[in-house]
Formats: structure tokens, C-alpha cells, sequence
């Protein structure tokens, strides 16, 4: 049996003569209380030893077991009293510590409070204000955001996701077949087609792919030649609006020919594996086609139209335009819209309000569903809930000489708006792309090109957080053996007025020759040499540190993922810069 070393005062021990060189009370009484002591007496054979501190009696006070343990182990004296006034020193310190952590605790409980209450005080507009940054990305051609991260489709087909927006993981090897709309629904992430999609034989192919942790699977199978074209939750179940290519028949020139339209199909489950049931539709006629839903305060909301084969050119026209509202989908009632382009409706949705972007040449909002304003002023295109306010780009009216298109309508970019009705223009570095928004972040994506705004009401920075503590001696705060402490030395004037500095640590990275593998690519039988098969390696980063004005000192900084790096891809640690004030 292997005769494991007693480690005290960082020490690995083997003998009884080094215990009483490296004599650490605090630490005997730890290896005591946890069993080490008596295993490692037993294992080396110290019998005489082993058999006192088991006779030792279960009731005994602390300090009886410290003057048990300095007897058993001879020692006595001076170094007896330097024992035990270590072991005091050990428990003020200790006591200290708790004391702190509770201040720390305390602190971060009264952040909390007020970072809540900042969040739920109304804004005003002229205060909705971003810092921007600008980097590189993916070549985005959808972009959404989840409860906890961002997630693009690019334009070769392939799936990212990031969680600050800056780092993007993913590109798995799955396409995604001409996808228009990219969505969450209920955590889930959705990827479809509006538009049915043939192969080059003619055959039908499943367009709805849906991310669950974004580990996407294939294409939701509910009906065959079923087009998915968006799935909702309403809090009970999922309903998916979806079309299936129907056959009609039409005249030419006296010729009677046929045709196909998507005519809608609506389906529910309680779980997106289904079983999927199919929903029916009273108010269906002919030609009738859905292009986008909504459940809005309770109610379901479709915007759609009625459409003919135009014989002139073999292509569909728009007859009317509807939409259909209801408490359930049986239940649905057509109310005529006025005509416009034949261009899809969407809808856009937040907590109290809902829009539908292509009535004649502006947008129309409800806010409980029956009832629509006539016309706004805008027509949108991109859209995002923030919580407290909206953010959307828009189109306005260029000319009037052609209202049913888009071809006179002019982009304005990006607003914010706490009602709907009154926006106001963002100073963005990107006017057109992609948007989505989560956790105080605004990204804006054009291409490869991505724009990260930061709100500047947030109470808390989401990359820098600070935690008041009292000036003490205390080590900055660490959760995991990622994280990283660095202590940062300022003056009075400069934690008064406050300053940006910059700091260089070191810290272990992944390893950029074999990606963190700890395998050489081109032999994957072999160890890296760079890293020796570990997958990391030392590395140093200089980082821009804002110190804010008013500071107090002990604060500590948090920088996200800026600690140490961990292996088999897991999360970076946190880098925990405290700040100590010195006078000048």
C-alpha cells in the first residue's frame, strides 16, 4: 500500500522530526478533524503515536485538544507558545475573513437592490444612450438573441453563437436551406424558410431547424410537404403556422390550367417532438394565405391575404390583404386591411405592444389586439424588445408617387421608442443589418462586420462590476481556480476624479498549436510539443482598466473571462482587480 505524505505548511511530511520542524497547530487540527492525521500515523507505523490521538475523547474542547496534540507530539516550550499564538493569529484572521465576506455579501445584496430598482425606474428617451465598440464577427445573416446568448446564421449556412457578442463559437457543418427568419421561441432557437423549397428533382425538404443549448438537430418533422414557416409558444403549447402547396385550377385564353398556392395549415403540441395535431380553420377560403402570427395579450394575431394566378405573366397577384384575430386559432375573425405591396407582412411583438410593418406605406400597432391605430409614421424592418423601450429600424416615405412599394421609401436606421409612436434616431456606427439585444447589449451586425453598444443607463456594467469592501489586508475575492487577483495601486486624485489604466498580467491561454487538443493536428496520435499534451499555455494580455470616479478603496473590479483559461474548452475564469488607494 502506498504511504501518502502528511502536507503541512505546504510541506509533504514523513517523518515525526519534520512534523515538529513545520509544526503548523491550525493545520494539525484540520488533518485531525478530517481523519489525514490518524491514516498517515497509521500508514508510517507510528504506532505509539496513533494510539494516543485515538484515545483522545470525542467531548474534548478545543483548547484541551490543542494541549492533547502538543503532548502527543512533544512539543512544549517555546515552541509550544509560538503554536498556539500562531493558531490565535489564525482564528483573528479567520474571523476577519468572515467578517469581510459578510461586508462583501452585504454589498453586493445593496447593488443588487439598487440595480433592480434602477431597472425598474422609467426612462426617459433622450437617456437611452449606447458606448460603442466595434469588431470583427461572422458574415451574419440572421441574428437573434436568447436568454443567454447571441446566435447567427451567416450567409454560408452556418450556425455561431456568442455570449458577449465579441467571441463567437460554433460553425457547425449543417445548412441551413435559404433561411429568411431566425427566432427564439420558448429558449428554443428556430431557423426556417417563409418560402416552400424544392431540390433539383422537384422533391420537398424540411426547412425548420431548431437549437435546443445550440446543438441544433435536423429539420421538425410534423406533416409530410408540410413548409414550416414559424413555430410561437403561448404558454401551454406551441403552434406552429405552416402551408402546404394546394393545386387549383384556372382559365387562359379558354384553356383551363392549373396551378399551386400555399395554402395555410396551423398545427399544435405541448412539446416541440410532438405529437403535432393539426387545428381547424373555419375561416379559411380559397386563395387565402398566411404570412405571419402572433399570440399577443391572449390572443392569436395572423396577417395574410388572399391571392389569384395573373394570367398576363404567370404570377400571383394580391387580391386582399387580411389579418385574423381570435382567442383561438377556431376561432379566428377576418378583418380586411387595406391593400399594399405584395410584399410579406411580419409582425413585431414586445410585452404591450405589436406591429404589423406593411400597411400601405406605415406600420400599424395594437396593444390589445382588436384594436389597430390607423397608420404610424414608419415602416419597420428590424426589431427588438430592450424591456423598457424599443428599438427598430425604419423607413420613412422618400416619395409618395408610388405608395404600394418600397421602391420610394427611405432608410433612416435605427430609433428607440418607449411607446411605439415617438422615436428617436440612435447615433450607431452601422446604419443597416441585423440587430438583437440581451443584457444591456445592443449588436448590430453587418456582415462580418459587428457593432457591440452598451447601455449606458445599466446600473451595472456587464463586464465590469465593482464590490465595495473595507481597506484591509485581505486577498481580492476568487470563486473558481480560473479566476485571477491583481492588485492595482492608484493615488487620491486619481480614485477622486477617477482614470483608465492599463495593467499586464499572465495567465494560461489555449494553446494556438493545437487549439487546446493537447494533439498535433497533423498527427493526432502524438503530443503537442508546444504545450506537452496539456492544451494550455502561459501567455501575457494587457487590458484597459476603468476605475470610476469616488472609488473607495479595497473596491474590487470584475473583468469577465478575462482569468485564466480552462481546458477542454470550458469557460475562462474572471480576472478580479482590486483597487488600493495610496497617498501621493
Amino acid at each position: 500500500m502506498a504511504r501518502l505524505p502528511l502536507i503541512i505548511n505546504g510541506q509533504r511530511l514523513r517523518t515525526l522530526e519534520e512534523l515538529r520542524e513545520n509544526f503548523n497547530l491550525a493545520e494539525l487540527l484540520e488533518r485531525f478533524h478530517g481523519g489525514q492525521l490518524r491514516a498517515w500515523l497509521y500508514n508510517w507505523d507510528f504506532k505509539a503515536e496513533q494510539e494516543q490521538v485515538e484515545a483522545l475523547p470525542a467531548d474534548l474542547s478545543e483548547p484541551e485538544l490543542t494541549e492533547a496534540l502538543c503532548r502527543i507530539f512533544g512539543i512544549e516550550g517555546g515552541s509550544k507558545e509560538q503554536a498556539l499564538n500562531s493558531l490565535k493569529e489564525e482564528k483573528a484572521r479567520q474571523v476577519q475573513e468572515q467578517q469581510l465576506e459578510a461586508q462583501r455579501q452585504q454589498e453586493q445584496q445593496r447593488q443588487e437592490e439598487q440595480r433592480k430598482a434602477e431597472e425598474s425606474r422609467p426612462l426617459a428617451l433622450d437617456e437611452i444612450e449606447f458606448d460603442w465598440q466595434m469588431t470583427e464577427g461572422p458574415d451574419v445573416k440572421l441574428l437573434t438573441a436568447g436568454p443567454d446568448r447571441f446566435v447567427t446564421v451567416t450567409n454560408d449556412s452556418r450556425a455561431y453563437y456568442s455570449y458577449d457578442g465579441s467571441h463567437w463559437e460554433g460553425g457547425d457543418d449543417f445548412i441551413f436551406l435559404l433561411a429568411d427568419i431566425l427566432y427564439c421561441c420558448n429558449s428554443n432557437f428556430m431557423c426556417s424558410s417563409q418560402n416552400a423549397l424544392y431540390d433539383h428533382s422537384g422533391r420537398f425538404m424540411k426547412t425548420c431547424h431548431i437549437s435546443q443549448d445550440c446543438k441544433w438537430v435536423n429539420a421538425l418533422e410534423i406533416d409530410e410537404d408540410i413548409n414550416i414557416k414559424k413555430i410561437i409558444w403561448t404558454g401551454e403549447r406551441y403552434i406552429a403556422l405552416s402551408s402546404k402547396e394546394t393545386e387549383y385550377s384556372y382559365l387562359q385564353e379558354g384553356e383551363e390550367k392549373t396551378s399551386t398556392y400555399p395554402r395555410p395549415a396551423i398545427y399544435a403540441a405541448e412539446r416541440l417532438t410532438g405529437p403535432w395535431f393539426i387545428e381547424r380553420l373555419d375561416c379559411l377560403e380559397e386563395g387565402d394565405i398566411f404570412t405571419d402570427i402572433a399570440f399577443f395579450n391572449n390572443q392569436f394575431i395572423i396577417e395574410g391575404m388572399k391571392s389569384s394566378f395573373y394570367c398576363i405573366n404567370h404570377q400571383r397577384r394580391v387580391d386582399e390583404q387580411f389579418r385574423w384575430i381570435g382567442p383561438s386559432i377556431s376561432e379566428l375573425k377576418r378583418i380586411p386591411k387595406k391593400k399594399s405591396s405584395y410584399e410579406p407582412t411580419r409582425l413585431w411583438q414586445s410585452k404591450h405592444l405589436c406591429f404589423s410593418d406593411n400597411e400601405e406605406t406605415t406600420a400599424s400597432m395594437t396593444k390589445d389586439g382588436p384594436l389597430w391605430t390607423g397608420k404610424l409614421k414608419y415602416r419597420i424592418t428590424g426589431f427588438v424588445d430592450a424591456d423598457r423601450f424599443l428599438v427598430a429600424r425604419l423607413f420613412e416615405p422618400d416619395s409618395w408617387s408610388d405608395p404600394t412599394t418600397w421602391n420610394n421609401m427611405k432608410d433612416i436606421g435605427f430609433h428607440v421608442s418607449l411607446d411605439g409612436i415617438n422615436w428617436r434616431k440612435l447615433d450607431t456606427p452601422l446604419q443597416q443589418g441585423q440587430m438583437a439585444y440581451l443584457n444591456g447589449k445592443l449588436l448590430i451586425a453587418d456582415g462580418s462586420k459587428v457593432a457591440i453598444g452598451t447601455l449606458r443607463t445599466a446600473h451595472r456594467n456587464e463586464t465590469e462590476k465593482v464590490s465595495k469592501l473595507s481597506t484591509s489586508n485581505h486577498k481580492p475575492h476568487k470563486v473558481n481556480d480560473l479566476d485571477l487577483c491583481y492588485n492595482l495601486k492608484i493615488n487620491t486624485e486619481e480614485a477622486r476624479s477617477g482614470i483608465t489604466k492599463e495593467i499586464t498580467i499572465t495567465r494560461s491561454e489555449v494553446c494556438s498549436s493545437c487549439s487546446g487538443s493537447g494533439y498535433m493536428a497533423a498527427h493526432p496520435q502524438k503530443l503537442c510539443s508546444v504545450c506537452d499534451g496539456f492544451g494550455l499555455v502561459q501567455g501575457c494580455k494587457s487590458l484597459q482598466v476603468h476605475i470610476p470616479a469616488g472609488i473607495e478603496s479595497g473596491s474590487e473590479l470584475q473583468l469577465r473571462k478575462e482569468g485564466n483559461a480552462g481546458r477542454n474548452k470550458t469557460q475562462p475564469g474572471d480576472l478580479y482587480v482590486r483597487v488600493i488607494i495610496v497617498e501621493r
